[in-house]
């Protein structure tokens, strides 16, 4: 015959008394086998036996058995117990109390909740009791147990609970899916075998996002759980991530994943998402355009240069030396700087040339075509004009440099290749329609180079590569080989500009106008210096070179700080921050 109850519960916590405590985040059912200031000996319905602090047990403590029990005898009253407790507990609805409960009281015992399901007499029995707690317990979303209370969460708290929860689950989802298809996918790579399909649309969505996340960001913290439990069991080598992203088919052989790190969109797609901001820079290009510069400039660059930026011209003075004007592309002309489109522009910050292709800083529009100096086009350009003079020791010296905006309409666009023509031409036959110029402004390169090697610049002349690409996916081919030779066009090219950053920052520095710059402080190796051609020790003006001013296109006479932007990058720099109206004054200003 099994033992009965008591129908009175003791004032404490005493031997014969059913308990609940809680292990593993679950409530425990156990029987008080002695209890010893204030520590309990229980056995528990899986037959243990354990000692416990009297603090550890649940509220909801009983009933009570009088009298003595065999093992067998306390473990069955237990599974009845248990039993019960459990049928009770599945016609709870945590979620309906919840809803009964918030809003009224901020916490309440469990009697209080239990009364809002039975009636006083049932909600004041012990089993109805410990089926409610059991179940308020499992819902920790909505309420939180504090001896002897419940706390009721509110409804904000609850929401947020609910989402860190959900999204708890989809971790563990993820990481356990998400490990088993990397490893397949790791597997595939290394047997040669076709890839697995992933069925899942969503689990398909979240891994692929998970990929792209550490492949452009490998030091996002919000990922870096997730990723460390679906990588488990591959090998610790780099671009891990890339590799299985490759291996998967959702990025292609040789991808460029250093775009995603620098968050800059390649190509020119990204400007499709401003029409209006560059239909309305074409529209004020057409209605502010002015009589262009009469002066005949010609531009050299490269063969497949299309944003072209730079075009020069050179007279002779009559009293000796050398006018030099150079017309600078001007990308702000009628620019408002809190567009989307120029905001978008700012964030990508610069033009990327590679191989694989061109990344314009410009929708290609407005960089290829509105704003490139292209030849019978006019342009809006900041033309500066530069005179040059030998002084007492044969040196090319600055004497004056002056700013304006103008329009421009470059002559003809040169190659590098037909300018090292037309100087040849000149120099042989004395018959070309640019060559005597060209020649010209060959000569004076030759000199403003010689002058900064005297002011202590350091020149490394390399050829330089040509790399092309030949083929798709596996079957790219990489060629290397060395341009053709343009010497003297290619100095001309790079010593004006070299000028015109140093003119530019001159004149910026004599009126107090801050300018972007790069120093160019390049440490070379023990011995390197002695075998590279170098001037005198002694600089013209008397004073020591500066030996940090090395590198291939080191600027001159500007003390340590020389600018290293592109001058139509200063140019947009310091002009694109004022408008149109101050940027004439700021150049006429001196």
């Amino acid at each position: 015959m099994p033992i009965t109850p008591d129908s009175n519960l003791p004032a404490s916590i005493i031997p014969g008394c059913v308990v609940e405590f809680m292990q593993g985040d679950k409530p425990q059912l156990a029987w008080v086998m002695e209890e010893q200031s204030g520590r309990l000996r229980l056995l528990t319905i899986t037959k243990r036996e354990i000692k416990l602090p009297s603090a550890r047990i649940l509220s909801w403590a009983g009933p009570y058995y009088r009298g003595q029990a065999s093992r067998e005898e306390i473990l069955d009253a237990l599974n009845r117990h248990q039993a019960r407790r459990l049928e009770l507990e599945q016609s709870i609805d945590p979620m309906e109390i919840w809803e009964l409960a918030q809003g009224e009281l901020d916490k309440a015992n469990l009697r209080w909740f239990a009364e809002l399901l039975w009636d006083k007499e049932e909600a004041a029995n012990i089993e109805h009791l410990a089926a409610m707690g059991r179940a308020m317990l499992e819902c920790k979303t909505h309420f939180k147990f504090q001896p002897p209370e419940f706390l009721i969460h509110p409804k904000e708290k609850v929401e947020q609970r609910l989402r860190e929860q959900q999204a708890m689950l989809e971790r563990e989802r993820l990481s356990s899916l998400g490990r088993q298809f990397f490893e397949s996918l790791w597997q595939a790579r290394t047997t040669g075998a076709l890839p697995p399909r992933l069925d899942d649309p969503e689990l398909a969505a979240r891994l692929e996002h998970l990929l792209r996340t550490r492949i452009a960001f490998p030091d996002d913290q919000e990922s870096e759980q997730v990723w460390k439990l679906v990588r488990k069991g591959l090998p610790e080598i780099p671009h891990l991530e890339l590799l299985l992203a490759q291996i998967w088919g959702i990025l292609p052989p040789h991808y460029n994943f250093l775009y995603d790190q620098a968050d800059y969109a390649p190509g020119d797609a990204w400007s499709a998402e401003f029409p209006d901001d560059i239909k309305a820079l074409a529209h004020n290009l057409e209605q502010t355009r002015q009589e262009p510069d009469p002066t005949p400039f010609i531009s050299i660059d490269s063969e497949t240069t299309r944003d072209v930026d730079d075009a020069f011209h050179l007279q002779p003075l009559d009293h000796g030396g050398w006018l030099l004007r150079l017309a600078l592309a001007r990308p702000t002309h009628g620019w408002d700087m809190d567009t989307p489109l120029a905001k978008a522009v700012a964030a990508r910050c610069t033009s990327i040339y590679l191989p694989e292709g061109d990344s314009h800083m410009l929708p290609e529009e407005l960089g290829l075509g509105l704003f490139s100096l292209l030849e019978q086009q006019d342009r809006p350009a900041l033309v500066l004009e530069i005179e040059l003079a030998e002084d007492e020791d044969g040196v090319m010296v600055q004497q004056c440099c002056d700013l304006r905006l103008a329009w421009a309409r470059i002559a003809e666009n040169r190659s590098y290749t037909q300018a090292e023509a037309d100087i040849q031409d000149f120099l042989e036959h004395k018959q070309s329609t640019w060559g005597e110029m060209t020649a010209r402004a060959w000569h004076l390169a030759e000199k403003l180079r010689d002058a900064r090697l005297r002011r202590g610049a350091i020149i490394i002349d390399r050829q330089e590569p040509e790399v092309t690409l030949n083929g798709l996916g596996k079957d790219l081919r990489v060629d290397i080989r060395l341009k053709t030779d343009t010497p003297r066009s290619q100095l001309l090219v790079s010593e004006f500009m070299i000028l015109a950053n140093s003119a530019i920052a001159l004149w910026a520095k004599d009126r107090g106008l801050a300018l972007l710059h790069r120093t160019q402080d390049i440490a070379l190796p023990k011995g390197q210096r002695r075998n590279m051609e170098r001037a005198p020790r002694g600089a013209p003006d008397g004073q020591e070179p500066d030996q940090r001013a090395v590198g291939a296109h080191a600027a001159p006479s500007f003390e340590s700080r020389r600018t290293g932007l592109q001058p139509h990058l200063v140019a947009f720099a310091t002009l694109s921050r004022l408008p149109e109206h101050a940027a004439d004054s700021a150049l006429s200003a001196g």
